[in-house]
């Protein structure tokens, strides 16, 4: 999952000349108003991953991965793109119980929307290394000859921010942000905060 937002060709020709007496301010100016803006879109984006999805914001920053491309083609262009593995189904805020080893039946969601469903067949356990979360048995066996278990897993970042409403959302968040950071790199450069 992609979203790209840019500066007009117009806009950059103004900076340009603002800060023409400043060696590389246009550029300084457009690298830093780019990367407050991509900073505020993993924001924006955490913030419309909530609001549908039952996850508290560290479980989504721990599983995206966020890259800048720049381009200065016709104006300035930065394309941000989210990419990720699947959560566990554990790191929802719906999962019960909480623990390893209780006996009891395994709940979990992902939605906000909806109320944890029972998983009748599954079981919460933490591994030799540490990691706990919610499995099921499979039918196979392992090389050890021991039942073969496999995770539940959710959704991922890119697939959570995938429906086209939430990109244009987010690409007219980005683009609004965007501008307005240019605006203030410029006056900073102007006022010599930043040489």
């Amino acid at each position: 999952m992609s979203v790209q937002t840019q500066i007009s060709a117009e806009h950059l020709q103004q900076v340009q000349k603002l800060l023409a007496n400043i060696p590389g301010g246009a550029e300084r100016a457009v690298r830093n108003a780019v990367t407050r803006a991509a900073s505020h879109l993993r924001t924006s984006a955490s913030k419309v991953v909530r609001e549908r999805y039952d996850l508290p914001a560290a479980a989504i920053r721990q599983n995206e991965t966020v890259s800048v491309r720049y381009s200065y083609l016709n104006g300035t262009q930065a394309v941000i793109s989210f990419a990720g593995h699947k959560l566990p189904l554990f790191r929802y805020r719906g999962a019960a119980p909480q623990m390893p080893g209780v006996r009891e039946i395994v709940r979990a969601h992902q939605l906000t929307s909806t109320a944890p469903v029972p998983f009748r067949s599954a079981f919460i356990t933490r591994m030799r290394s540490g990691h706990t979360s919610i499995f099921e048995r499979t039918s196979g066996k392992t090389s050890a000859n021991k039942d073969e278990i496999r995770q539940i897993m959710g959704s991922s970042v890119p697939q959570m921010l995938g429906s086209q409403e939430v990109q244009d959302k987010l690409s007219a968040q980005t683009a609004a942000k965007l501008k307005e950071r240019l605006d203030h790199e410029v006056l900073r450069l102007l006022n010599g905060w930043g040489r």
